[in-house]
């Protein structure tokens, strides 16, 4: 991975939940890492580091999908998917942690994804829409899809949902 001043790179700093059966026991054990987008030109990818320093450096998911400048990005640890917004594609994907079943969820009147974010408790994704001024929301799978804000908006860049206070 090289660094670059016009490399986007989006954080996410979480855990998921690995299931453990051990003698018909079920242990959950959490492991924390971090996610991040790196959208340099030459090969954009979604990476994960660990936190427990078992791997040195990042490691880039496998991910078959077609992927040119992912922005943001967010995580639904219930279902162990990675979502993204992608601003030269116009488009938002999702994957399995382990890089599996990748899909676009989103393609049609979308412009430049700044924003995103992952409600796993009310099944939904939230994104901002700076092409358009628009905040919109959907189900987690693409459907439903609804505009939530179009009016009084300049660019805007980014969301963040309080999942405490729903």
């Amino acid at each position: 991975m090289a660094w670059s001043p016009w490399s986007a790179i989006s954080l996410s700093l979480t855990s998921y939940k690995i299931e453990l059966t051990v003698n018909y026991l079920i242990f959950e054990v959490f492991q924390k890492f971090l996610v991040f987008a790196d959208g340099s030109y030459s090969q954009a990818k979604i990476f994960m580091l660990p936190l427990d320093g078992s791997i040195v450096g990042p490691t880039a998911l496998p991910i078959e999908l077609s992927m040119t400048r992912p922005v943001a990005l967010d995580l639904d640890i219930t279902d162990n998917r990675i979502y993204w917004t992608d601003v030269t594609l116009n488009t938002i994907s999702r994957v399995f942690i382990n890089g599996s079943s990748p899909e676009v969820i989103i393609s049609l009147d979308v412009f430049t994804p700044d924003g995103l974010a992952v409600d796993p408790l009310g099944g939904n994704i939230y994104w901002t829409d700076t092409g358009t001024n628009k905040i919109e929301v959907s189900r987690m799978d693409g459907t439903m899809r609804k505009t939530l804000i179009d009016q009084d908006l300049d660019q805007p860049r980014d969301i963040i949902l309080d999942l405490n206070r729903g």
